[in-house]
């Protein structure tokens, strides 16, 4: 993917990104990402989608592994996943800019069930999470979809055709067949996926690891195993950030109080959600309610 391509994309992102952090689009399912300032956390839960980076750069926090993702790099995630990014390059005159479309699986598994994606595939460990560089082949398609941004008179015909073609080309990836797995109720992956999307459902509930088993129909060793194989973390640490980056958001988007953000994401002990709050943020709930404020009122 060459750098003029970037800087078509940068300019659409940029002009389609009137607030900052996320800004959904006339085209269903395409988002546009703009950052002003650098080491922002963004803790988010992601739904499947591919984000592609066009200007700046983020760390990406994945379980317990960190993924540096720069201009031209694109991450893809097929399952629900609780994921902190930081961005670590950014200025109010060159933002950190991003284009994030949504990954529709029951479209992957129709492309799939046409027989124009080998079913051989990676040989790349299962995850929920994949870095990796922009190809020509897959960029195309995503171009013409975020041009189409500029032609709304032409997105409803073509736009669905473009996502299409973008699925199409995410299946012959190199990752390709965890969405297929995924897309096509198959493997362990799939399975991991009914308990990741039950957790995120009920993660204001008490969890038993028991009940997470039957869903995937494992024993609880080999749901632990595949479930910290595929998310780098165990069903409880999962939850746990749920439930934190739910907390966040309701406190910075809602105006929630530390302890009415607790006990809404299923907290019984305030003391326990500021310390689980602090070792995963760095900083405390009111502190963390502090700078962001101060952020806003000098923006």
């Amino acid at each position: 993917m060459d750098g003029s391509t970037l800087c078509v994309l940068a300019d659409i992102v940029a002009r389609h990104s009137p607030e900052k952090n996320l800004n959904h689009t006339a085209i269903k399912g395409l988002s546009c990402i703009r950052i002003d300032n650098p080491d922002e956390h963004l803790p988010e839960v992601y739904n499947p989608c591919i984000c592609l980076v066009v200007q700046g750069a983020k760390a990406i926090t994945y379980g317990q592994e960190v993924y540096p993702c720069g201009t031209g790099d694109y991450m893809t995630i097929p399952v629900t996943m609780p994921i902190i990014g930081m961005v670590k390059k950014a200025s109010p005159e060159n933002p950190y800019l991003c284009l994030q479309m949504d990954i529709d699986l029951t479209m992957a598994g129709e492309i799939f069930l046409g027989g124009h994606v080998p079913q051989s595939g990676s040989k790349l460990e299962a995850k929920s999470l994949f870095v990796a560089t922009m190809d020509d082949a897959l960029a195309d398609p995503l171009v013409r979809l975020a041009k189409l941004l500029d032609s709304p008179e032409d997105s409803g015909f073509l736009a669905p055709l473009y996502i299409r073609e973008i699925c199409y080309r995410l299946l012959k990836s190199e990752h390709g067949r965890h969405i297929a797995h995924l897309a096509m109720h198959e493997g362990s992956l799939q399975r991991i996926g009914m308990v990741i999307s039950h957790i995120n459902q009920n993660f204001r509930d008490s969890i038993r690891i028991g009940d997470l088993a039957e869903i995937a129909e494992m024993s609880v060793s080999g749901l632990h195993q595949w479930f910290k194989k595929i998310t780098t973390l165990t069903p409880i640490q999962f939850q746990k950030q749920l439930r934190l980056i739910e907390a966040r958001r309701l406190m910075m988007a809602e105006s929630k109080s530390a302890a009415e953000a607790a006990y809404f994401v299923g907290y019984e002990s305030p003391s326990q959600f500021s310390r689980e709050y602090s070792r995963m943020f760095g900083i405390s709930p009111g502190r963390d309610i502090e700078k962001y404020y101060k952020a806003e009122n000098s923006a």
